[in-house]
């Protein structure tokens, strides 16, 4: 049962991400010496989640969801499940447009050990661009050009699971940043403003 999630759950990924990652390593010298600096760049992360992009009105992102729809209010959120999973689109509404703009998903699974969701995500990914666990609790994120992917990371009987991946439009996220007090607790927006300041 458990692996038939993970296949499920890595499925969807295979949705929106193609050719992952490129490495580089600059080396420096400093005070005579050569200092090895690792950077990480992701590449082919889609500006959106599936075939969705971020910005997209929530009656077209109703028609390209995955699972069956389960709710929506019309203005700031529409929930699908697929099996175990289950998608959380959220959309920034105000009273200046008509609709909701799409900017997240949060993507919900039962608890999974992180080294295997972790190593899952690294496939796809190549390794974390920032990296905030400490104690079996926190997030590792892969961070690209305008999507940023956000492992949560729980301790559950003193180890590390996952029970949860956040997908988040970076652009209309740092537009709405009082939306997002809204959407993730005082320690989820700390640990999303030390994965990217």
């Amino acid at each position: 049962m458990k692996k038939a999630i993970v296949c499920a759950l890595f499925a969807s990924l295979s949705l929106f991400v193609t050719d992952i990652y490129s490495q580089s390593k600059d080396v420096k010298e400093k005070d005579g010496k050569e200092k090895e600096k690792k950077s990480v760049t992701v590449t082919g992360i889609t500006d959106g989640f599936g075939n969705l992009k971020w910005g997209t009105p929530l009656s077209e992102v109703k028609k390209g969801i995955l699972g069956k729809l389960y709710y929506t209010d019309d203005r700031q959120i529409v929930i699908s499940r697929d099996g175990e999973l289950e998608y959380k689109y959220g959309f920034f509404y105000d009273n200046t447009k008509p609709e909701g703009r799409f900017f997240y998903v949060s993507l919900g699974f039962p608890y999974l050990s992180i080294e295997e969701v972790k190593s899952r995500l690294e496939s796809k990914f190549g390794k974390p661009t920032s990296e905030t666990v400490s104690k079996n609790q926190g997030a590792m994120a892969w961070d690209s050009e305008k999507t940023i992917i956000i492992l949560w990371v729980d301790s559950y009987e003193n180890k590390p699971f996952s029970r949860r991946i956040t997908y988040l439009g970076k652009e209309i996220a740092r537009e709405l940043n009082e939306f997002q007090k809204n959407v993730f607790n005082k320690t989820e927006l700390d640990i999303i403003n030390k994965l990217n300041p």
